[in-house]
């Protein structure tokens, strides 16, 4: 979908794409913020203040749309996102990417029951260590390979912090292309 929405892509861009520009036509976030049961935890880096920040659903707390597009503003990809409250973002995944949250720090853990990682990165790593067949794909192989190495040491060192909550991953079954000629 970002792909048929394209920046001006002129010298001064920012990014390769409108900031998901279909979002609130893709997900409705006031029945996801009503009726998910879980929590829901997400970050982006603020640029301005220079800080992580995480966004939940947590009590009062809700998941908007701008949420989102902070999180997901990846730079080249995405351009930095300006929330309401002035504040500019990029997406955290480069300094946190599995976005715990505060778990780490809560001491109200008993009611936590399982944590569950949608983990994309797993099955990409096993297709990124490889000689890259083009210049676009040796970009995405460093842009993703930092990323995926981080991951999983957080992922560690979840497990080792908190052996008493089940970490249950879902995979996904990504193959590599080979036909890349």
């Amino acid at each position: 979908v970002s792909a048929a929405t394209p920046s001006t892509l002129s010298p001064r861009s920012q990014g390769l794409f409108e900031p998901l520009p279909f979002l609130e036509e893709l997900i409705d976030l006031d029945k996801v913020n009503r009726l998910f049961p879980g929590e829901f935890h997400m970050n982006a880096f603020n640029i301005t203040a220079s800080k992580m920040e995480h966004f939940d659903n947590v009590g009062e707390n809700e998941i908007t749309f701008d949420h989102v597009r902070a999180a997901f503003a990846m730079p080249f990809f995405y351009p930095p996102y300006e929330m309401d409250n002035g504040q500019v973002y990029i997406e955290g995944a480069t300094r946190d990417p599995l976005s715990f949250g505060n778990l780490k720090d809560r001491v109200d853990r008993a009611d936590i029951k399982s944590i569950v990682v949608v983990d994309l990165l797993d099955s990409l790593d096993r297709v990124l260590v490889r000689e890259p067949y083009d210049l676009q794909d040796a970009y995405a192989i460093s842009v993703m390979t930092p990323a995926i190495a981080l991951a999983e040491r957080t992922l560690e060192d979840l497990q080792k912090s908190h052996p008493e909550i089940p970490i249950n991953r879902i995979k996904f079954n990504i193959t590599a292309r080979h036909d890349h000629q």
